[in-house]
């Protein structure tokens, strides 16, 4: 948000309306021209008059008690405000006032495998993108729907039925989910062995859609242990969810809606007895929405689940943080439920987001090659621990619990600087530094103000005039870009832009804080410190909206 005292007085003295001004007013590369520029090029054209011309006789007009200096440069008009605005407009920032109600669906499991690094980026994006909706006013449900059936599911079933003989996570000393995924993985040897397995995977479906007990009974049990590991894993990344929606429980009412537009043309029914959608008309294609067998797919079930959420929760939008290899099946989604009438069809967003790589290379769950998210978390613990150790001599639970905050700023700023739809290759060495463009430098900025802070006291009185070295009035104009900055990320659900915006107040404020004294400052030490506050203030606030905590001492 511009500063709304810059923008009333445009629209006054040119009787242009608020919103028009706002849109075009920039913010110079160098604080050197002002806190703002107004380009006078289209309303030059508009009056016909010189845009230069035009440009020295607003600067002559624009007057208003919080500016400090309005200048024309040219065909701009630069607008310095006053270091006692600024301070004040950043301690209390008009924020976004939002009042829809969102649902964020993250991370959407299968349960039949641990969370692996992809789905660690899913759970910090989404919470983020939760947390930020929030900022802004709006009502959010953390939704998280799990994958718990369809012929994945069979296959960690199967090669348990053949080879588990009776065995538990507790009999085995092994975390419940990481169990079941180890009879996923098996069953791909198992395949390569005797392919005639996919037959027995294949049954065990029909078998469970048709309700078979026995069938049933493993299934419940062997999803009941992973839901318990998976859960864990969601709470040790500082991860939410306020409603655990099932495939399970929706699939049929996918089936219902598949019946009801066979009767109304939507679907068709192909020759081998399955039913398509033909969606080529939209440069999509054919899409299967029930097998031959009449077993359901995913479409089927996200198509129950679009209607269940209409009824339940009567959503102003849904946002699916899902992976970018999904973009076809929601393009899918999204069209069918166009065609079949749902009004609330335009209301759908797909999050995507890239592939997390390591150094070591690509990933596969049913390889057995994929970095679950619990490894991860813990080798970022143990390093930050190590580094702690290095820095401080703190005991073992003291360090451990500093460590648990380090290591997870470096491993979710580092997966949430990046443009989402982007691929990432995480560098573990790289995330932790406590010098480089990563969590634990912004967290050691903001333990480094609570300590100035701390020594400083109370301060003298303040006076923001004062506020007018370069490097302070960087740190104030990047603090008055807040709301702006806020309500984009919230727009574009992509928090990269409030991880980047909180990396640059760090680094502004770091420049400022070599450059000039704070404690003995003389007349200028009590702004100094009151800026100093708004800026830890701002930090605090920032790290808390990527699931960040913000560290009193490093």
């Amino acid at each position: 948000m511009v500063f709304t005292p810059v923008v009333r007085r445009i629209a006054d003295v040119t009787g242009l309306d608020e919103s028009s001004v706002h849109d075009a007013v920039e913010v110079p590369p160098s604080v050197a021209h002002g806190d703002y520029a107004y380009p006078c090029f289209d309303l030059a054209q508009r009056e016909q008059e010189d845009p230069t011309v035009l440009a020295e006789r607003l600067a002559s007009q624009l007057t208003d008690e919080s500016f400090e200096r309005v200048e024309s440069q040219g065909p701009y008009v630069n607008i310095t405000v006053r270091g006692r605005a600024k301070l004040d407009a950043a301690r209390s920032p008009d924020l976004p006032d939002g009042s829809d109600t969102v649902i964020v669906e993250s991370p959407s499991p299968n349960t039949n495998k641990p969370l692996h690094v992809g789905h660690a980026l899913n759970m910090v994006l989404g919470q983020s993108i939760a947390n930020i909706l929030e900022a802004c006013g709006h009502e959010v449900v953390k939704e998280n729907l799990y994958n718990d059936r369809g012929i994945h599911i069979m296959k960690s079933m199967v090669a348990y039925q053949r080879d588990g003989e009776g065995a538990t996570p507790s009999s085995e000393g092994v975390k419940p989910d990481h169990f079941v995924g180890d009879y996923y993985v098996q069953y791909e040897s198992l395949r390569q062995e005797d392919p005639s397995i996919e037959d027995d995977a294949s049954n065990l479906l029909q078998a469970w859609e048709d309700g078979d007990e026995a069938t049933r009974s493993l299934w419940a049990t062997m999803r009941d242990w992973c839901l318990q590991g998976i859960k864990q894993t969601i709470g040790d990344y500082g991860v939410t969810v306020d409603t655990d929606r099932f495939e399970s429980d929706i699939y049929d009412e996918g089936r219902r809606i598949v019946e009801e537009g066979l009767d109304n043309g939507v679907f068709e029914r192909a020759d081998d007895g399955s039913v398509v959608a033909d969606l080529s008309d939209e440069g999509l294609g054919t899409k299967h929405v029930l097998r031959s067998d009449g077993t359901t797919v995913y479409l089927t079930q996200d198509l129950g689940l679009a209607r269940r959420r209409a009824t339940d929760v009567s959503p102003d939008r849904i946002v699916h943080v899902v992976g970018k290899e999904q973009e076809y099946h929601f393009n899918c989604l999204f069209t069918l439920l166009d065609r079949l009438g749902f009004d609330f069809a335009d209301t759908l967003f797909h999050r995507s987001y890239g592939h997390v790589r390591l150094p070591e290379g690509a990933m596969s769950s049913r390889e057995g090659t994929a970095v679950h998210a619990d490894t991860i978390r813990e080798d970022m613990v143990e390093r930050a621990e190590d580094e702690i150790k290095s820095r401080h001599d703190l005991g073992e639970e003291a360090a451990r619990q500093r460590a648990e905050s380090v290591g997870m700023a470096a491993l979710k700023f580092y997966l949430l600087r990046t443009d989402p739809k982007h691929d990432i290759t995480f560098d573990p060495e790289e995330s932790l530094s406590f010098t480089g463009e990563t969590g634990p430098y912004v967290q050691y900025t903001y333990a480094r103000i609570q300590s100035l802070l701390d020594d400083a006291g109370g301060g003298d009185v303040e006076d923001g005039d004062l506020l007018v070295e370069d490097e302070e009035r960087r740190v104030l104009r990047l603090l008055l870009q807040y709301a702006e900055r806020l309500q984009r990320s919230s727009e574009t659900y992509d928090p990269s832009i409030i991880a980047n915006y909180v990396l640059q107040l760090a680094q502004a404020f770091n420049e400022f804080y070599h450059a000039h004294t704070v404690i003995g400052a003389g007349d200028v030490e009590g702004a100094r410190i009151a800026l100093c506050r708004v800026v830890a203030d701002r930090v605090r606030t920032c790290l808390g909206l990527l699931g960040i905590d913000a560290v009193e001492e490093m």
